[in-house]
């Protein structure tokens, strides 16, 4: 998960995201949830 042992908790990432005007940060954590598709995907 990222880049090898530089984040302090497993399954656990802080990301940013700077368009200039409005800053934001996300805490991104892993879960043990399987992910499902309940909607068709668009080609």
């Amino acid at each position: 998960f990222y880049y090898g042992d530089w984040i302090r908790k497993p399954g656990v990432a802080i990301c940013s995201c700077n368009d200039g005007l409005r800053p934001v940060i996300f805490k991104i954590e892993a879960t043990e949830e399987e992910s499902q598709i309940d909607y068709v995907p668009v080609r």
